[in-house]
């Protein structure tokens, strides 16, 4: 969970849950990466009342300028960051004490949005950290349970700027334990940057009917597209430590889409 969004990806038996086609605005990309859902759920999300007249959370941020009330650079739209500060959540200043926090405007932001629904200041607080829970729990929510997963069977690691904030409702939302909350959330993902292995890919297709196929030739693929990776790394200078995977896809006939198994990789 950062300033504008918060996002939510599975890992199961150690391993990232992977998708083969993930999209950058309307554009669809089919390249593999890490299966990620994100909601408009941060710390900078802005509260307001439509004309619905019930509260709701984003997806509009202010931003880290002028950003929430609280930062005291002009920002004057209510925040959940201005609702954790009016209810006694974050210290009087951050970044060890260079960054101190205007209570005083962010009570004043979120109590008027309030105002015309009859809610004292830390009622109003209250009900935008509980429908910006409810929004987080909506994405973790399609990462278990709508691919037939329990949420109960697995442990939450909260980690970003206002993160493990969050966290502990999430847990009681979803009934997932233990919380785990990292030495450095707010830096997490940085790290996690720099220690990920570099990942190359090969693949082949193979258009043909299964009760085909002879044997020799699946598992001949594999082989000749590890040696192509094995000597592209070789090529680069890169030291080899390599932990090869072999995927396979198959389509049924008329369907549109595949069933991906995976297999024991050549070595």
């Amino acid at each position: 969970m950062g300033g504008t969004s918060t996002d939510v990806s599975l890992i199961q038996d150690g391993e990232p849950t992977s998708s083969r086609q993930t999209s950058l605005g309307n554009y669809p990309v089919k390249i593999p990466s890490l299966e990620v859902h994100s909601v408009g759920a941060g710390g900078g999300s802005i509260a307001h009342v439509p004309m619905t007249g019930a509260i709701r959370v984003g997806p509009e941020s202010a931003g880290a300028a002028p950003g929430p009330a609280c930062y005291g650079k002009g920002g004057t739209a209510p925040t959940v960051t201005d609702a954790n500060v009016v209810l006694g959540r974050l210290p009087e200043s951050l970044l060890g004490g260079r960054m101190p926090l205007d209570t005083k405007a962010a009570e004043e932001a979120v109590g008027a949005l309030g105002r015309p629904l009859n809610l004292d200041v830390y009622e109003t607080a209250q009900g935008i950290i509980d429908i910006v829970n409810e929004n987080m729990f909506g994405a973790l929510r399609l990462t278990t349970v709508h691919r037939g997963l329990d949420p109960r069977n697995f442990s939450l690691v909260p980690f970003g700027g206002a993160g493990p904030l969050h966290a502990n409702a999430l847990a009681m939302l979803g009934q997932c334990y233990p919380v785990i909350v990292p030495p450095t959330p707010g830096v997490l993902a940085a790290l996690g940057f720099l220690h990920s292995n570099i990942r190359h890919e090969a693949t082949q297709t193979l258009i043909q009917n299964l009760d085909h196929v002879e044997p020799i030739v699946l598992n001949r693929l594999p082989w000749n597209l590890t040696t192509k990776l094995v000597n592209c790394w070789t090529g680069k200078g890169m030291p080899l430590r390599i932990r090869p995977s072999n995927m396979r896809s198959t389509s049924l006939p008329r369907q549109g889409y595949e069933l991906s198994l995976m297999f024991q990789a050549p070595i």
